[in-house]
């Protein structure tokens, strides 16, 4: 009798549960306030209406396990931006992102997992301990739940046409949780889908590839990608800490200010990075092959040095058009650090001494948890050890995030140094692939991949170096370098760039976005929604912070 008691209420505790999401985003969303009733009821009603259309309430509770795991994966994102729907890239983010970085960062997120833990599983088990002593909702109860489930429907519908009769443009699809979640799940099932024909659809894909220059002597070109490395911290960029020491001290450096990455997801910008697909046609990326073919086909062995873990990417797929791929997760047992790539670098120009070589290095950079990604020897700036993500830590976190890029620095310190060695004529062209949210204002936002990025997501490094033999052989190339350092340019650049400073010519190639080439111009900047539109970079729904920003530095739109 006691649990059947405390059944009167299980029908409410459930349906909270299943709304206090749309609660929270009431205080978060830009939403009108004549929606909110629809923001809130609407959601309420469909959900009261589902867990009565059964007697057992318990089953249909837990046949909504799925949207519980949607619930909780919005609540955890709401503590890490202050907002934002869990999007279709973030959706992408859970499913490819490896089980040690998920470890990693809800780790240190316990506060808010705690609260949906406390949230979520009393209810859960409530629902299990309903099914097995196989209660039902009482007639009178489930009688009263569709009288008020049809009462949240109408003032729902209400407030619903009545903001859209007052000009606003408010859709369920886009507007509404947990129906925009939802359709952002199925966007995420659909690109992956399109991921898993790429092999097919790229299997004719040719770059008709040739050397337009040739050099007697040895030429190496690496290029690096990196993760989640942002231009504000780098002591190149200005920055109040000299992080990049070593790079600052570099002949043939050139250091480009104002570059904008086109995604602030990894999945989906690396690929953007390594194919002639850009925000403005995205859709080809599926039918690409990526620079490691168009430099295969040039005469060049390719080399795909990563230190990531790939799950359901196309990154998978480039891995296997390399001429040789090395993993330095699975060559280390899981546990490597970037700076460790210079000794696979030396060993594979020593194995392959007379040719020309084309090396892709994707490093791990300063992806979360930052004092993981440097050893110890680089931990200059000190404390480093990260509790969790909070503002009580933020002096740690800026320290380790910080340390991660001194480590970077010696990492392509001894990039370029390798090139002088091995060869009479080569280049290293660095880009990270985002930037990252590190509590930079009031907003105290963390980490990267939100529906709308900020200026510090946004904006990236970009760097060129040249060895004194190429400089000597193509001063007009470095020259030209120099001169668009200062131009506004997107990550788009590094395909273009790349094949440009190694003579490489394909119908492929745009030298109007080569940022070596006579041919440059400034173009209108874009950027790729998180569905996979352009917008314009001037169009994005910036935050008046970042505005403030964008000014503060000169960067343009």
């Amino acid at each position: 009798m006691r649990f059947k008691f405390k059944r009167r209420w299980l029908v409410v505790y459930f349906l909270i549960t299943l709304i206090v999401t749309n609660i929270a985003l009431l205080a978060t969303e830009n939403i009108p306030p004549v929606a909110y009733c629809a923001y809130l009821f609407l959601p309420a009603g469909v959900s009261l209406l589902w867990l009565i259309a059964l007697r057992r309430e318990g089953i249909m509770y837990l046949l909504l396990l799925p949207m519980i795991f949607i619930h909780c994966a919005q609540m955890v994102l709401l503590s890490m931006w202050g907002g934002s729907i869990i999007a279709s890239d973030m959706f992408r983010n859970i499913f490819t992102t490896n089980t040690g970085e998920a470890t990693e960062l809800l780790a240190n997120l316990w506060p808010v997992v705690l609260f949906v833990a406390v949230l979520f599983l009393p209810a859960i088990w409530l629902a299990i301990k309903a099914v097995v002593h196989k209660e039902t909702i009482e007639r009178g109860i489930r009688i009263k739940a569709l009288k008020c489930a049809i009462a949240l429907l109408a003032i729902g519908g209400i407030s619903f046409y009545a903001t859209r009769l007052c000009g606003h443009n408010f859709s369920i699809r886009n507007d509404i949780y947990p129906a925009n979640a939802l359709y952002n799940l199925k966007l995420a099932i659909k690109f992956s889908g399109q991921i898993d024909k790429h092999k097919e659809l790229s299997k004719d894909f040719r770059y008709n590839a040739s050397k337009s220059r040739h050099r007697e002597d040895r030429e190496i070109y690496i290029m690096v990608v990196g993760e989640t490395s942002r231009a504000y911290n780098f002591g190149l960029y200005g920055y109040n800490r000299n992080t990049t020491p070593r790079l600052q001290k570099c002949n043939g450096l050139v250091t480009f200010r104002d570059a904008l990455t086109q995604s602030n997801a990894t999945h989906k910008i690396v690929p953007l990075i390594l194919t002639p697909a850009e925000a403005s046609n995205y859709e080809i990326i599926y039918g690409c092959k990526s620079i490691l073919t168009a430099f295969k086909e040039a005469g060049f062995k390719s080399i795909y040095i990563s230190n990531h873990s790939y799950s359901h990417t196309l990154m998978d797929h480039f891995a296997t058009e390399a001429d040789l791929f090395r993993s330095m997760r699975k060559e280390s047992g899981g546990r490597s650090y970037d700076i460790d790539a210079l000794q696979i670098i030396e060993q594979e120009c020593n194995n392959a001494p007379a040719q020309n070589l084309f090396i892709l290095l994707h490093i791990y950079g300063s992806h979360y948890k930052y004092s993981q990604r440097y050893r110890k020897d680089f931990s200059n700036y000190l404390p480093d050890k990260i509790e969790t993500l909070s503002a009580k830590h933020k002096e740690a976190i800026i320290n380790a995030y910080d340390n991660s890029i001194l480590a970077l620095d010696s990492l392509l310190v001894g990039v370029t140094r390798l090139i002088e060695e091995k060869s009479a004529t080569g280049a290293m062209l660095y880009l990270s692939d985002h930037g990252e949210d590190l509590m930079d204002d009031s907003r105290e936002r963390m980490l990267h991949s939100s529906p709308i990025p900020t200026i510090y997501q946004a904006r990236i490094p970009f760097l060129l170096w040249f060895s004194q033999g190429y400089r000597e052989a193509f001063p007009q190339i470095y020259h030209n370098a120099e001169l668009c350092s200062s131009n506004p340019i997107s990550s788009n650049a590094a395909f273009h760039t790349m094949l440009d400073i190694a003579s490489i010519s394909t119908p492929y190639l745009k030298r109007e976005l080569s940022v070596v080439s006579d041919s440059f111009k400034v173009v209108p900047r874009e950027y790729l929604t998180d569905h996979n539109l352009p917008v314009k970079v001037k169009d994005i729904n910036w935050d008046k912070r970042d505005l403030e920003v964008f000014e503060r530095d000169g960067i343009a739109f």
